[in-house]
């Protein structure tokens, strides 16, 4: 079949239409009775079809050559993949290529064109949602940092929540763009993460008096959807951790992601489990948590809790001023004083009880010790089973009752007894001075 115009083919369907037969039409019309039926199946003209594939002489030969570099480009970073000059300076320069840069261009081109990905418009009903991480750069406590974020966006309200961490970790990329973009353009300067995150909450909260485009309803609006398709939080919330064993080492560490952290010196030796959280650290054996430590992000660091090596340092007490794990502990300086007094009237066995009273926060608060070390250095009980005393009688809510003969530096004081003449001799004054 020719090219035929597209009067031709309306003149050829309104005769058919109108009772001519295709015999007769072709005839008229000076056709084949082939071009007859193909116009009465077309109301158009079809075009012209290829039926085989371009011939490219000078190229063909090549195609499955840049075809391996270009896929091995995807294992290389971006900028160091493979432009259309360079394939063409590669064949020419090492296969022979002769043909032009033009050609190596169109073919790039219209390969990528092929592999573009095409996606299917979704309906996104309430309560579904989709979660990601990114990484921008931010300032705390005077450190410039990287973030690493969370965000989790609710498709169908576009409500969003927003959380930095300072953990690493892997981009639902459009919000993750946005909060890059919005809550984080400048560099934020904060003192902690924490605050930090109540003003990425507080943004999140803002946004929801948005309307985008095309939606009548603000965020806030169509959030409430959102919020009614929600199910409700399970009875027992979800461990979100990370889980691994270890074994404590002859110095009392366990190391998780590449970092140490200190357990109690009883547990020296021992198997034990690691749950990795966002912010947290916990230790435990078998049954049993040991040990809670802020998470390290850095790498090689070394994580102390002084309290976990006091019961060994009581026994060598000579390794008292050279503990790694007691230096930059930074307590108040009435535990100065009470290890000076100590040591001076007990010498070495001072020491030691200094660092019973400090054995005292494996089941007390800072805050209920210092006040019982306060009161022990006010009535000069210089003493461990002073302090211990004084601090049960506080949290039970108890007075004192110390047997201060034990305790020489405290004051004294003399209680005579009353006898029937001191009270006569007051009456006899008495009456002198009225008389």
């Amino acid at each position: 079949m020719g090219i035929y115009t597209v009067e031709l083919y309306l003149k050829v369907r309104l005769a058919c239409s109108e009772g001519m037969s295709r015999r007769r039409a072709a005839k008229h019309f000076n056709i084949s009775r082939d071009s007859v039926a193909k116009m009465l199946s077309y109301s158009a003209p079809p075009g012209y079809q290829r039926r085989s594939p371009i011939r490219r002489p000078k190229l063909d030969a090549f195609v499955a050559t840049i075809d391996h570099w270009l896929d091995e480009d995807v294992k290389v970073p971006r900028k160091q993949r493979h432009t259309a000059k360079r394939v063409f300076d590669r064949l020419r320069d090492e296969c022979g290529f002769t043909g032009g840069y033009t050609i190596i261009k169109d073919y790039m081109r219209e390969r990528d064109q092929r592999r573009q990905e095409v996606f299917v418009p979704l309906a996104h009903p309430p309560g579904h949602a989709q979660a990601d991480f990114g990484e921008a750069m931010v300032v705390i406590g005077g450190v410039e940092r990287k973030a690493h974020f969370f965000v989790l966006d609710l498709s169908h309200s576009d409500g969003c929540y927003v959380r930095a961490y300072p953990a690493a970790v892997s981009e639902v990329e459009g919000l993750v763009g946005y909060a890059r973009r919005n809550f984080m353009v400048p560099i934020p300067q904060f003192a902690t993460w924490d605050a930090f995150n109540v003003w990425l909450e507080e943004q999140c909260h803002k946004r929801q008096r948005d309307r985008l485009r095309g939606e009548s309803e603000t965020i806030g609006e169509r959030l409430q959807r959102d919020l009614a398709a929600m199910r409700p939080l399970p009875a027992s919330p979800f461990d979100a951790c990370d889980q691994a064993s270890a074994k404590v080492t002859a110095q009392s560490l366990v190391r998780y992601k590449t970092n140490d952290y200190s357990v109690p010196v009883a547990y020296g030796h021992q198997d034990v489990w690691v749950r990795g959280y966002v912010d947290e650290v916990v230790i435990g054996c078998r049954g049993e948590i040991i040990a809670r430590h802020p998470r390290s992000w850095e790498r090689e660091d070394v994580v102390f809790d002084p309290v976990h090596y006091l019961p060994l340092i009581e026994q060598k007490i000579n390794a008292l001023d050279q503990a790694a794990p007691l230096q930059g502990w930074d307590l108040p300086e009435e535990f100065a004083t009470l290890r000076r007094l100590m040591e001076g009237r007990m010498a070495k066995h001072g020491r030691r009880e200094y660092v019973q009273v400090l054995r005292l926060l494996e089941s007390f608060e800072l805050a209920d010790l210092l006040a019982a070390v306060k009161q022990a250095l006010q009535l000069g009980a210089i003493g461990f089973d002073a302090v211990k005393h004084l601090i049960l009688c506080r949290v039970e809510r108890r007075p004192p009752r110390l047997d201060l003969s034990i305790y020489p530096y405290l004051p004294r004081a003399t209680v005579e007894t009353t006898s029937a003449k001191a009270y006569m001799r007051l009456l006899s004054a008495h009456g002198e001075e009225a008389a």
